[in-house]
């Protein structure tokens, strides 16, 4: 997992044993991704933006498959604790054990290949994806990928989690849930779902990173991290509820 030294982000347990990591290292772009950002261009930034997003969100799907979600609580747990878990080899033909990951983050390529990925995934496939349209289109584009705590002000629970954040010429600082499953067909609308999100749910960081720098918010990670999927669930069937609103309301 994540963790917080003093001035120092450690990130050396998130994968194989022995890689030495600079959190801002996972932010890098391939060629691929580069066409995928051609193939969906508009006319300003913020819809490159924002259609981008949609090729984040839509093909990529959460770990857990939807039959997992109703299963009873203690074995929903189970299921959780075991996808989370990942026993890691050195190498494909020699399977000499390297580490055993109560977590894993992978790499943006990884996530595109897999077609899966959970909130870390989705949020810095993204994240580098917003390096890459800085790179090539606006070198003014200000983003950060965020992790942290969501808590939810209906039930007081909190949740471990990730999520961007990006600075629209148009909108100001807008937040991008990347476990969303579906999304409005325009910006305009996402921007009216991502403010009723934060009226039930408060996104506390505790650290952000970008391509060029890390902001330490906090060098307090809650164990609220272990909850993580359980707030995707219920985030998705709350946006499922107020996208129709929003979207009859254009």
């Amino acid at each position: 997992m994540v963790k917080v030294v003093g001035e120092r982000v450690d990130v050396s347990s998130l994968r194989y044993a022995n890689e030495v990591w600079d959190i801002r290292d996972f932010l890098f772009y391939t060629r691929y991704m580069i066409d995928i950002i051609n193939q969906n261009t508009k006319e300003s930034v913020d819809d490159t933006v924002y259609e981008v997003f949609k090729n984040v969100i839509v093909p990529i799907e959460y770990p857990l498959p939807k039959w997992v979600w109703e299963l009873p609580t203690p074995l929903l747990q189970l299921s959780i604790l075991l996808m989370d878990t990942h026993i890691l080899f050195r190498h494909p033909t020699k399977p000499m054990l390297s580490v055993v990951c109560p977590d894993f983050w992978k790499l943006p390529y990884e996530t595109l290949r897999d077609g899966v990925g959970d909130c870390e995934d989705t949020s810095i496939l993204f994240g580098a994806f917003l390096h890459a349209i800085k790179d090539l289109l606006d070198k003014n584009l200000q983003y950060f990928v965020c992790i942290g705590v969501v808590h939810d002000e209906y039930t007081s629970e909190e949740y471990g989690h990730a999520w961007v954040e990006v600075n629209h010429k148009g909108y100001g600082w807008v937040l991008y849930e990347t476990t969303l499953d579906k999304a409005p067909s325009k910006l305009s609308q996402y921007i009216m779902l991502a403010d009723e999100i934060q009226r039930r749910y408060t996104y506390e960081p505790v650290l952000k990173f970008n391509d060029e720098r890390v902001e330490i918010v906090s060098t307090h990670i809650q164990k609220a991290k272990k909850r993580k999927h359980l707030y995707v669930k219920k985030v998705r069937e709350y946006t499922r509820k107020i996208m129709k609103h929003i979207i009859k309301m254009r």
